[in-house]
């Protein structure tokens, strides 16, 4: 839950900042993520449209350099 919550707070706060809405969020999880680990979040564009203002995000948690999670994102940025 509480890399869903990062996730959530990378869309809304960070990119495109406070105008993006989470349309739909996606993770697989591998091993589990303790207490006192270094998570590192990173987001790639995979696709967007010009015409939805949809962005479509790759992501790819990492725990101590450890893949610990995948998935997928997708933004809408408002007006």
């Amino acid at each position: 839950m509480y890399l869903g919550a990062l996730l959530s707070a990378l869309v809304g706060m960070q990119l495109p900042g406070d105008r993006a809405l989470l349309v739909k969020e996606s993770l697989s999880f591998k091993p589990q993520v303790r207490a006192g680990d270094t998570v590192t979040l990173t987001a790639a564009i995979a696709h967007k449209s010009e015409a939805t203002r949809i962005l479509d995000l790759a992501v790819t948690v990492e725990a101590n350099g450890e893949q610990v999670a995948e998935g997928e994102v997708q933004l809408q940025v408002r007006i």
